[in-house]
């Protein structure tokens, strides 16, 4: 099982940049799951202030679903930057244009 979608992210991540997931922070608490990936951050709401790692919104709601099944062996976090904290200048058309431009790395 793998999640795939888009963050924000510090500016030395270039917009288009793919990230492969391996510490998923929420709340105050770390959760690693891949010692070779890198750190995420998941928030509630969108992020308007420059934080030091990649930000989402639902990295922790699909670890936590993973984790609580005991059918699911393997799962993974891609994510691709879209901006540097400046989540108004997102559309529905930029986002696409950046996962399937990363379509054939993450497969």
């Amino acid at each position: 099982f793998y999640n795939v979608g888009v963050c924000a992210a510090p500016t030395r991540y270039p917009l288009g940049t793919l990230l492969n997931i391996g510490t998923v922070v929420y709340d105050g608490i770390s959760y690693l799951f891949d010692k070779e990936g890198i750190t995420l951050q998941c928030k509630d709401t969108p992020q308007n202030t420059p934080l030091e790692t990649p930000v989402d919104m639902e990295s922790f709601g699909f670890y936590d679903a993973v984790t609580h099944n005991p059918a699911i062996k393997h799962f993974g976090i891609f994510k691709v930057v879209s901006d540097h904290f400046k989540p108004d200048t997102l559309s529905k058309d930029m986002v696409k244009s950046l996962l399937f431009q990363k379509i054939d790395e993450i497969v």
